[in-house]
């Protein structure tokens, strides 16, 4: 039996990605990932054997086939799978609640340090990034084109009609939705 070889697909990689802005501010400071590609400038990560497994769901997340949403109650035997509150929402919260040592271990930066305010809003954008020539990333260390695709999830204000109450006032401090093993000190 001879199969085809594979059709040729452009090596395009898609991230959801992370900004804030404190109050006042026009700008939007993003957050990087610790190992997902995040920005023009986030070389390609050799982690092996470690499985960043958060980053992992953020890359399946900007697919649209996610942890929490139709798809998971399909491929899992578990009924109880698809979430009110998808984890990007529960990310988002977590950094509207300000600098918590969780936060800090997520991401490789930190846009409001400890010092600062947390972000007045926080908000996801999509995006593509397409792997430039191997010559062009040594000499500018640039190592990704990015196009951004639109907004995944649109502004959360701290403070605003669709900020959530936190999580712990709504659903306890342990509930199983809101733990991730990439948490964990």
């Amino acid at each position: 039996l001879v199969f085809p070889p594979p059709t040729p697909t452009p090596p395009v990689r898609m991230a959801a990605v992370f900004e804030g802005r404190a109050a006042g501010e026009s700008a939007w400071r993003r957050y990087e990932w610790r190992y997902l590609p995040s920005s023009p400038r986030s070389a390609p990560r050799f982690v092996a054997p470690h499985h960043p497994r958060l980053d992992h769901s953020i890359f399946y997340v900007s697919l649209g086939v996610g942890p929490d949403n139709y798809l998971a109650s399909i491929n899992s035997p578990r009924p109880y799978s698809f979430a009110k509150d998808s984890l990007v929402h529960r990310i988002a919260h977590l950094l509207l609640d300000g600098n918590t040592p969780a936060a800090r271990r997520i991401f490789r930066n930190e846009p409001f340090p400890s010092s600062a305010a947390p972000p007045d809003q926080v908000r996801v954008l999509l995006l593509a990034l397409e792997p430039t020539s191997v010559r062009e990333a040594r000499s500018s260390g640039v190592y990704w084109t990015e196009s951004v695709l639109g907004e995944h999830l649109p502004p959360i204000r701290r403070d605003g009609p669709t900020r959530a109450p936190p999580h712990r006032e709504r659903v306890g401090r342990r509930h199983p939705l809101l733990f991730h093993p990439d948490l964990l000190p």
